[in-house]
C-alpha cells in the first residue's frame, strides 16, 4: 500500500516550510547522539567518493576489524561498529557468504582498502530481476519556490542492506542531480518507510554524515514501502 495522501501532504508541508520533518522519525532501536554538522564541502567530498560493492566474500575477525580477502585486487580491511561488533567478534571462526559495501577512507595509498561498516549476508533466494524498487519522493525548496519529484527505479538488488549504503547511494544521487549541498550544508531529512508506524521509520539528517554505529544496521530492502526526501536549498550569494 502506497504512502496515503495526507501523509504525503503532511510531510510535504513540514519538510518545505522548516527544512526538517519534526516528527520524531528516527527508529526506536536508534541511539541518541549528539553530532556536529559536517560542512557543505565536507559533505560533498564525502558523498561523491566513488563506491565499490564485492559479493560473496569470506572474512576473518581481527582486533575490531574484518579482514576480507578479495581475488585478484588488495585486501579489505571493515572497522567493526555498531550491530556489527556483536556478529563478528570471534577470532577462531570464518564468516563465509558476505556482501560489503565498500567507501574507501583515508589516503588511497594503503595496500588495504580501509571501509567502516556495510557489511550484509548474501541473498538467500535467486532473482531474475530487482529485489526491490521503492518509490521515491523528494519534497524540494530554493528560495520561495518549491517541487515534488517523484521518482521510479531506484532499483535494489540485495535482501539486505546497510543504512550505510542507502544513505550513500541517496546522497550522491541528490549531489548529482537536485543540486544538495550546492550552496552550502543543507538541512532536511531522508526518511525510509518500512511502514507507516513511527517505529518503523529511519530517519538520515541532511545536514551531517551518517552516524558511525549506524553504518552496520541492516534493512530488509523487501520491507522499504516507499522513500520521501525533504530539503532546502539554499539560494546562491
Amino acid at each position: 500500500m502506497k504512502m496515503t495522501t495526507f501523509l504525503k501532504a503532511t510531510l510535504a508541508a513540514g519538510i518545505l516550510a522548516t527544512g526538517s520533518y519534526a516528527g520524531g522519525l528516527l527508529p526506536t532501536t536508534a541511539h541518541a547522539e549528539v553530532q556536529k554538522g559536517e560542512t557543505a564541502k565536507e559533505l560533498i567530498d564525502y558523498y561523491s567518493k566513488p563506491y565499490f560493492e564485492y559479493k560473496n566474500l569470506t572474512g576473518y575477525y581481527e582486533n575490531g576489524r574484518l579482514d576480507l580477502p578479495i581475488p585478484n585486487a588488495s585486501a579489505l580491511s571493515v572497522k567493526l561498529v555498531g550491530k556489527d561488533l556483536e556478529k563478528y567478534n570471534a577470532q577462531t571462526k570464518t564468516y563465509d557468504g558476505l556482501d560489503v559495501f565498500v567507501v574507501p577512507e583515508g589516503t588511497g595509498k594503503q595496500a588495504t582498502t580501509n571501509s567502516i561498516g556495510g557489511v550484509t549476508k548474501k541473498n538467500k533466494q535467486q532473482y531474475f530481476d530487482v529485489v526491490s524498487s521503492p518509490e521515491i519522493l523528494i519534497y524540494k525548496k530554493a528560495g520561495f519556490a518549491s517541487e515534488a519529484i517523484t521518482l521510479r527505479g531506484f532499483d535494489l538488488y540485495k535482501e539486505e542492506m546497510t543504512l550505510k549504503e542507502l544513505d550513500f547511494r541517496l546522497r550522491q544521487m541528490l549531489i548529482k542531480d537536485y543540486g544538495l549541498y550546492k550552496y552550502g550544508s543543507t538541512e532536511g531529512e531522508i526518511i525510509i518507510f518500512t511502514d507507516y508506524n513511527e517505529k518503523d521509520r529511519y530517519t538520515f539528517e541532511l545536514h551531517k554524515k551518517l552516524q558511525e554505529h549506524r553504518m552496520s544496521d541492516v534493512i530488509d530492502t523487501r520491507k522499504i514501502k516507499e522513500i520521501s526526501i525533504g530539503f532546502r536549498v539554499r539560494n546562491k550569494n
